[in-house]
């Protein structure tokens, strides 16, 4: 990859505007997503000095209970591959011109951890219920499914369904969507839990959530097949890419499509984390090199996706300051350097990106996804 693509801007050589009118976007996109960033790490969000001992005793707890089940030397292990649901439960949805389908089952995770952080993790109540929304076309001939896993922080179907273009997708395009909703997030988390709590200092736990979403990820996919679906594709944005990247690498799936996305988390912490935060916290916090082996069992630079036969593809943003250049650049090469669009924006801005919309397109459209004519 030689880098942005420059390309993305309509250049004016007599003027010099492209240069302008680009670097204008950086700045106003990087402002978006500071301010983005500001709203999210809160206070209540950073640990206290009195969490350190505990973090410490956990991650340690949870190394030694992945090495004895034999996680560490085979990542793939942590994640077992589940049964379908035996039912779905089904009401109607509805936002202004688009009528889905919300679909409930119970999840059936077991939180593969010490007894005492299962523990923990099980009595997340409302989080035991896997939940997606759904539109499906009413047709003889099989449509293609696309599976799209939504970022940090929303999983209601009136913020995903506009995130995905779903109107567009599964009216113009023809496509059949599925968008799960990831644990901890919306209706999955208990009252005065934040929004981001998926993605917390409490590291077993975000742990546990990223094998919950992969867990729950490959049951509606097994509940797709069984229903005779013969084309799945993933496509996540954000940590929703994060995630598409390790059910791709369970799961065989026709087409993987990633935006905005994470690839590191530790190393995305660390970019975070204030600097006062870092001093206060020297030598309290767990060793960098435990919390790097614990994410291994849940790393898509170590569970890498098999080959879909449509291919993976990925878009990020030159100026994204929430999941930084770096993250899409890791995964770009752990994902065998597919075809990969930069746009002249950041990570919120991704949303009124013209750009990444024709990139998505062309993806469906030269993947012959798109029914001619629409529905």
């Amino acid at each position: 990859m030689s880098g942005p693509n420059t390309s993305l801007v309509a250049h004016d050589p007599g003027t010099g505007r492209s240069r302008l009118g680009g670097a204008l976007v950086r700045r106003a996109a990087a402002m978006v997503d500071v301010t983005l960033l500001h709203m999210m790490m809160t206070r209540d969000r950073l640990p206290h000095l009195s969490d350190y001992e505990r973090l410490r005793a956990e991650v340690a707890g949870m190394l030694a209970h992945l090495e004895k089940g034999g996680h560490l030397d085979g990542p793939a292990t942590f994640h077992p591959a589940p049964s379908a649901p035996a039912t779905l439960r089904v009401r109607r949805g509805w936002m202004p011109g688009l009528r889905y389908e919300q679909v409930s089952f119970d999840s059936g995770f077991e939180a593969d951890a010490p007894a005492d952080v299962a523990a923990r993790w099980w009595g997340r109540r409302e989080n035991r219920t896997a939940r997606a929304a759904m539109l499906q076309h009413d047709c003889d001939e099989p449509r293609p499914w696309l599976i799209c896993l939504h970022g940090l922080g929303t999983g209601s179907p009136w913020l995903d369904l506009p995130a995905f273009r779903a109107p567009q997708l599964h009216k113009q395009l023809g496509l059949n969507l599925l968008l799960p909703m990831l644990p901890l997030h919306d209706a999955r988390r208990a009252r005065g839990m934040h929004r981001a709590a998926m993605m917390s200092f409490e590291l077993v736990d975000t742990v546990l959530a990223l094998a919950q979403a992969v867990w729950d990820t490959r049951r509606l996919i097994a509940w797709l097949r069984a229903q005779g679906a013969q084309q799945i594709g993933l496509y996540g944005l954000s940590i929703g890419a994060y995630v598409g990247s390790l059910v791709a690498a369970l799961e065989p799936v026709d087409l993987l499509m990633g935006g905005i996305p994470v690839s590191d988390i530790p190393s995305l912490f660390a970019w975070h984390t204030p600097p006062a935060v870092l001093v206060e916290s020297n030598g309290l916090q767990p060793p960098e090199r435990d919390v790097q082996r614990l994410f291994e069992v849940v790393s898509p630079l170590h569970l890498t996706p098999k080959r879909p036969r449509l291919g993976t593809h990925l878009f990020a943003g030159v100026a994204d300051r929430v999941t930084p250049p770096a993250q899409a650049q890791r995964l770009w090469e752990a994902w065998g350097r597919p075809p990969m669009h930069w746009f002249e924006g950041g990570h919120a801005s991704f949303f009124w990106s013209k750009s990444c919309d024709r990139f998505v397109d062309s993806v469906l459209t030269d993947a012959g996804w798109a029914v001619e004519g629409g529905p």
